[in-house]
């Protein structure tokens, strides 16, 4: 059986805090969806991965930080 861990940092939940909010989701209730996700996943939020951004090339300059997840 393979495991599959998930990745995620500010920037992907900043983008879900955004689509959310456009969904008519309550800014209390987008908070607590991110909470519960990071509770479930304790190791799946990264941090110091900005530097790395630059160097990464996509068709949507704006969708780098995904490829770091």
């Amino acid at each position: 059986m393979t495991c599959i861990t998930p990745k995620w940092s500010e920037h992907i939940f900043d983008e879900w805090k955004d689509v959310m909010k456009r969904k008519g989701v309550s800014d209390e209730d987008a908070e607590k969806r991110i909470k519960r996700a990071n509770l479930a996943f304790p190791d799946a939020f990264v941090t110091n991965y900005s530097g790395l951004i630059d160097g990464l090339k996509l068709p949507d300059p704006k969708d780098c930080h995904w490829l770091l997840q």
